[in-house]
C-alpha cells in the first residue's frame, strides 16, 4: 500500500524538505523533525545533498535528509567539493574568519588558530597559516593536520603537489604527506596552476640564475636556460619562449633560438606554430612554424581550428596559407566551414573551400560562436524550408516550413497556433499542436487552448500526461517546478503528471537528492 504523505503545516515552519519521490522529510507525524525548522527564514542551493537556510543574517546547512548539518552561526557557506568553506564572525575581535566544514558538520580546525591560504581547497588538502607562529601546514578533509605548521611558505596542492619552501629564498614541490618530492633548492618554483583555473603539467623554477621546466612527476624536462620562461611546446622536445618584458624570444630544443629575443609577447598555437608580435597593443601579428619560418601576418587575432588557420574571425586558411573562404565572420568546425557576409545569411564549404551551400541561408543566431551541432545536425531555413544538416555537410532531411533545433532527439516544428514536433530523422512525431515547447530528454511542452491545463508529451511513446499547472527550469530527474493558479509552487512528475509536492510554496529547489520549499518571510 503507497505511503500517505504528510502535509506541511505552514503554521510550524516556512520550510521543508522533500525526498525525491515528494515525501515530507521536515515532520514526523505531524511535528517538526527537528525544532531548527521553526525559525528559518529562507533557503538556497548549495549542492544537490545540501542547501543552506537563514535565521537572520546567519547561515546553517540541512541535508537531502532533512536533518541539520550545522546550525545557523556563520556569515557565509559555500561547497567547496568534499567540504564546506564558512565565514564565522569572531566573538572577540569581530572579524570574520575563514574555516572548514566537512560533510558531517564538523569544523575540521578552529579558525581563531588557524587562517585557510587558498581560495578553494584541492587534493584533499587545505593549506593553512598558524595564526601563533605564522608558519604554513595543511589539514586533510577529515580534520587531521597531516603537514605541521613547520614550512615558511605553502601553497595549494595541485597534481598532489604543493610548492613550499621551509626558509626564505629555498622552494621545493611538496607530496600529500609533507615529504619532499622535489627537494627545497631553488630561488623560486611558479606551481603547476595558471591563473583562477588552468591546470599545466609543468611548472618553472630557478636555481642559481638559471631556468628549469619541471614536469608532474618532478623531472627537469629543459633547462638550465640563462632567461625566464613564459611560455612552452612540447614538440618532438621543448620548445621555449624566454625572457622578459618585451625582449622575448624562442628556444628549440637543442638550445639554438629560432627566434630573436625582441619580442613583446610569445605563444604557441596548437603545437606546431609560433604567434609573436613587437607590439602587444599595436600589432601585427606574426604566424611562424617551429623553424622560426613566417607563414603569414595578421592584424587581428590568429586562431586555428581542426587543422586551419582562421584571421581576426572573418578569414579561413590552410596551414600553407592557402586561402579556403572569407566573409565577414567565420565559423569552422572539424568538417565544414559556415561564412557570412552580413551574420544574417549564412553559407557552408568544406574545408577545402568547396561550396556545400550558398551564402542565402538564415540561421536564428546572434554571433557565429552560437552556431552549433546538436544531436549531430544543425538546421538553416530558406524560402520556407528548413534543412537539417550533418556534421559532415550532408543534408540529412528537409521539411516544409521553420523547423528549430534538434533536443535530444527531436525538434519543434511551425509557427504560431500550428505546432509540430519531428524526430532527428525527420519522422512526424505530433501535429497540429496550439503551442509546443521541447524541455529535453523526450519531452514536449504543451500548452493548449487558453483555459486548458498544459501537458507533457512523451515523444518516444506518444503519451500525454495533464499537468496541474504552468511547469518551469529545467527538467530533473523526471520532476519539474509548477505554479497553480494562486503563484504557489510545487513539483510534478513529468512522467505521468503526478503531483510529488502539493502547490504551497513561493520558491522550490529542485535536486536529484532532493526537493526543498520555502516561503521567504516578508
Amino acid at each position: 500500500m503507497a505511503k500517505k504523505k504528510i502535509k506541511f503545516d505552514a503554521t510550524k515552519a516556512r520550510v521543508a524538505t522533500y525526498d525525491p519521490e515528494g515525501n515530507l522529510l521536515s515532520e514526523i507525524n505531524g511535528e517538526l523533525k527537528s525544532d531548527f525548522y521553526s525559525g528559518i527564514e529562507k533557503m538556497c542551493y548549495l549542492s544537490d545533498d545540501y542547501c543552506a537556510f537563514y535565521k537572520g543574517k546567519k547561515k546553517g546547512i540541512v541535508d537531502s535528509r532533512g536533518d541539520m548539518i550545522a546550525p545557523a552561526e556563520f556569515e557565509s557557506i559555500k561547497a567547496d567539493g568534499d567540504v564546506f568553506q564558512i565565514g564565522k564572525k569572531n566573538k572577540t575581535t569581530k572579524d570574520t574568519e575563514t574555516g572548514y566544514l566537512n560533510r558531517q558538520g564538523d569544523l575540521l580546525f578552529d579558525p581563531s588558530e588557524y587562517t585557510p591560504e587558498c581560495i578553494y581547497a584541492s587534493d584533499g588538502r587545505i593549506p593553512v597559516t598558524c595564526n601563533d607562529t605564522g608558519k604554513y601546514g595543511a589539514f586533510d578533509f577529515e580534520g587531521n593536520l597531516v603537514i605541521p605548521p613547520t614550512f615558511f611558505d605553502l601553497n595549494g596542492f595541485h597534481h598532489n603537489l604543493a610548492v613550499a619552501s621551509e626558509e626564505k629564498g629555498k622552494f621545493g614541490l611538496l607530496n600529500l604527506d609533507g615529504s619532499w618530492a622535489l627537494a627545497p633548492e631553488y630561488s623560486s618554483v611558479g606551481g603547476f596552476l595558471r591563473g583562477i583555473d588552468e591546470l599545466q603539467d609543468y611548472c618553472v623554477a630557478e636555481k642559481d640564475g638559471k631556468y628549469f621546466l619541471i614536469d608532474k612527476d618532478c623531472n627537469v624536462v629543459a633547462g638550465p636556460v640563462d632567461h625566464p620562461i613564459q611560455n612552452y611546446c612540447n614538440h618532438d622536445g621543448m620548445y621555449l619562449a624566454v625572457g622578459k618584458d618585451d625582449k622575448i624570444g624562442v628556444m628549440a630544443p637543442n638550445g639554438d633560438m629560432v627566434l630573436p629575443m625582441e619580442y613583446e609577447e610569445v605563444r604557441f598555437l596548437n603545437g606546431e606554430y609560433i604567434l609573436f608580435m613587437k607590439d602587444f597593443r599595436m600589432g601585427p601579428t606574426y604566424m611562424a612554424d617551429l623553424k622560426g619560418n613566417v607563414l603569414l601576418t595578421g592584424n587581428g587575432s590568429i586562431q586555428m581550428e581542426h587543422g586551419l588557420i582562421i584571421l581576426d574571425y572573418k578569414e579561413v586558411l590552410k596551414p600553407d596559407s592557402t586561402p579556403v573562404c572569407k566573409g565577414n565572420a567565420v565559423k569552422v568546425f572539424e568538417h565544414v566551414i559556415f561564412v557570412s557576409d552580413d551574420k544574417k545569411l549564412w553559407g557552408v564549404t568544406d574545408h577545402d573551400g568547396n561550396v556545400i551551400l550558398e551564402k542565402e541561408w538564415e540561421h536564428p543566431c546572434t554571433f557565429a560562436n552560437d552556431l552549433k551541432f546538436i544531436d549531430g545536425l544543425i538546421f538553416l531555413r530558406r524560402d520556407g524550408k528548413t534543412v537539417y544538416m550533418d556534421e559532415r555537410g550532408h543534408i540529412a532531411f528537409t521539411i516544409d516550413g521553420p523547423g528549430k533545433m534538434i533536443i535530444d532527439g527531436y525538434a519543434i516544428t511551425g509557427s504560431e497556433g500550428d505546432y509540430g514536433v519531428i524526430d532527428k530523422c525527420g519522422n512526424t512525431i505530433a501535429e497540429h499542436l496550439p503551442e509546443a515547447f521541447n524541455l529535453g530528454e523526450g519531452y514536449i511542452l504543451i500548452n493548449n487552448a487558453e483555459n486548458d491545463a498544459p501537458a507533457i508529451l512523451n515523444a518516444a511513446t506518444g503519451e500525454r500526461s495533464a499537468l496541474p499547472g504552468r511547469v518551469y527550469g529545467r527538467i530533473c530527474c523526471g520532476k519539474m517546478t509548477f505554479q497553480n493558479s494562486d503563484s504557489k509552487k510545487g513539483v510534478v512528475s513529468i512522467t505521468d503528471g503526478k503531483v510529488l509536492v502539493e502547490p504551497l510554496y513561493d520558491l522550490i529547489l529542485l535536486t536529484p537528492k532532493a526537493i526543498w520549499g520555502y516561503i521567504p518571510k516578508q
